[in-house]
């Protein structure tokens, strides 16, 4: 199932991103392309009414985008998230998100796209 509302949800840890240099490679990226495609891309793979609600796409993208980018293997990128407040804010979790949401996800997605 997948969520079609996306909604980053506000937090003291949000104002947090307000450190972030406005000429940081990633934000540079973030106003330069639209990757609102993924979601239509991928819309068929998911069932919009039966199973739990999937995590974005346009997340686990990014996170991928990040992992090429930078060049860091599927662990690497899962920790430098963790501690990383450009790679949160670029992939849209709040800042205090990223282990609970994404970590295992990431990993077996990882796994059964077959990279």
């Amino acid at each position: 199932m997948l969520e079609l509302n996306k909604q980053q949800t506000l937090s003291f840890h949000s104002e947090l991103y307000n450190f972030i240099p406005q000429d940081h490679l990633l934000i540079r990226i973030h106003q330069l392309i639209d990757f609102s495609f993924i979601l239509e891309f991928v819309q068929e793979q998911y069932n919009l009414f039966y199973g739990r609600c999937a995590k974005d796409p346009e997340m686990l993208f990014r996170l991928i985008f990040i992992q090429k980018l930078y060049n860091l293997s599927d662990e690497r990128v899962i920790e430098e998230t963790k501690v990383n407040l450009a790679y949160k804010w670029f992939i849209g979790l709040p800042g205090r998100s990223f282990a609970r949401l994404f970590a295992a996800f990431y990993l077996s997605c990882s796994q059964n796209w077959g990279r």
